[in-house]
């Protein structure tokens, strides 16, 4: 196992697509930041916001530690999805998995490591994407706000902002060992890319919402939607379960793919 985590170490850094990948992670999840903090400071100074209360609240209730979070989420995680897919696929596309498989005698081991190896690479890079994505969006509304009160509850001192960050990783890793096995299950990249986006964007998001009689039963039983739950911190409505139970549902089901992809990696020719 310590050799096969030297090598996918030893892979990642060969791989460039994965360095400007994880540029794009930043730039996009604290680029996002600060827009969200410029646009929401510049909102609450305006003049039509200091005549409309109810707009004014509306946006003070927006101010909270998931502000410089948001960037991570909504675009961070989609890249995310897409590295640990090609985390497998650099293999195939180069010809190495068979050597990789051949020369270790339990396949189940390969799979393992790749997920040591990038979920580390990838929680630290969330870490320093929500910390500085946070400090970014504190300063950024500050620009044109001077209400310390406010502004102290979106900086690094924010109620719940660390909890909320643990809770990101938690998604994060599960959502990496369930795009590790969607790709041993649909063996072409662009498959199971768009397998974990259309599933997440647009089953979840769009299709489900369209069905009149599915989208009033549905979604508390949809993964992606559970996630989110946790990760915002929120009950799901009417879930039967609360946030724990939101991403324990989640995590099942990442873990029924995970272990679905290593069994047709083993029973499947390299």
């Amino acid at each position: 196992m310590v050799n096969l985590i030297q090598s996918e170490l030893i892979k990642i850094r060969s791989t460039k697509a994965l360095w400007w990948t994880s540029g794009l992670i930043l730039f996009f999840s604290l680029g996002f930041a600060l827009l969200n903090g410029g646009m929401t400071g510049s909102l609450l100074s305006s003049a039509e916001a200091q005549k409309d209360q109810e707009l004014y609240m509306s946006v003070v209730s927006s101010i909270n530690a998931g502000m410089g979070l948001n960037g991570f989420l909504t675009f961070g995680m989609m890249i995310v999805m897409i590295q640990s897919v090609m985390m497998v696929t650099t293999e195939y596309g180069a010809n190495t998995s068979k050597t990789t498989l051949l020369a270790t005698p339990t396949r189940w081991q390969v799979p393992i490591a790749k997920f040591l190896v990038y979920g580390l690479i990838a929680s630290i890079l969330a870490f320093i994407s929500n910390v500085v994505g946070t400090i970014l969006a504190r300063w950024s509304l500050g620009w044109k706000l001077e209400d310390e009160e406010l502004l102290s509850k979106a900086g690094l001192g924010a109620d719940g902002l660390w909890e909320q960050i643990w809770r990101t990783e938690v998604f994060l890793l599960l959502t990496i060992a369930a795009a590790i096995g969607v790709r041993y299950l649909v063996r072409n990249t662009a498959g199971g890319i768009a397998a974990l986006l259309l599933w997440n964007l647009v089953i979840e998001g769009t299709l489900v919402q369209l069905v009149p009689k599915v989208r009033d039963w549905l979604p508390p039983y949809m993964p992606f939607t559970n996630a989110d739950a946790f990760t915002g911190m929120h009950d799901l409505e009417d879930a039967p379960w609360g946030q724990t139970g939101s991403i324990l549902y989640f995590a099942a089901w990442c873990v029924v793919l995970f272990v679905a992809g290593l069994i047709t990696l083993k029973k499947r020719d390299a």
